[in-house]
């Protein structure tokens, strides 16, 4: 088995090790989906890049052809702060990625990589409740949810980036501007892998 080349993290005095172990094999994760596409330690990770290499398809609500316009409405207006991205598994095995569009690229990114964790990571899909014929929720798994967050954060913004960013005195807007993600994705980071940055 290849062994991976994962910065430590630290740990906090009195920290139950669980945490630490946690924070190991989110770190390893994300390294794995890293690894997909051959990128250095500090080079910034293109999330369709990965995509592409997994064979997964990125789309919009509008390249869903048997959509109906009531559904894009939903997912366009009424409901455009409800939903970031879902990941459907068609049964040849390929693999679609639907994105809300109205959202920020950063939000993009960090959904985008959510999703592609989920995948890695062969979570099991959420459901669809309907009722009548109307979406009224989905089935939602937080361990699962908590997991493909970590995971594609942590490929996003990786604990090198920020011991480097550490070093050269960087804060968080400039790390976050660097790598196309939210300021509070690197904050997410920090908190995780305990490496803070100034400002």
């Amino acid at each position: 088995m290849k062994r991976l080349n994962v910065p430590r993290v630290k740990q906090r005095k009195g920290e139950n090790m669980t945490d630490d172990i946690w924070r190991r094999w989110v770190e390893e994760r994300a390294t794995e989906l890293r690894e997909l596409v051959d990128l250095p330690p500090l080079a910034p990770l293109n999330p369709r890049v990965l995509a592409e290499a997994m064979g997964a398809r990125v789309i919009y609500p509008d390249d869903i052809p048997r959509l109906s316009v009531a559904d894009r409405r939903q997912l366009s207006e009424s409901g455009r702060n409800d939903w970031s991205g879902g990941t459907i598994a068609l049964p040849d095995g390929r693999i679609k990625i639907v994105l809300n569009p109205l959202h920020s690229k950063t939000r993009l990114r960090a959904t985008l990589m959510e999703e592609l964790a989920h995948v890695h990571l062969r979570h099991k899909p959420s459901q669809l409740l309907l009722i009548d014929g109307e979406l009224v929720t989905r089935s939602y798994d937080r361990k699962q949810e908590q997991e493909a967050y970590s995971v594609g954060a942590a490929a996003l913004i990786t604990a090198a980036h920020l011991d480097d960013a550490s070093q050269r005195s960087l804060d968080r807007q400039t790390l976050a501007r660097m790598y196309g993600v939210s300021v509070e994705l690197v904050a997410f980071r920090e908190r995780m892998t305990q490496l803070q940055l100034c400002g």
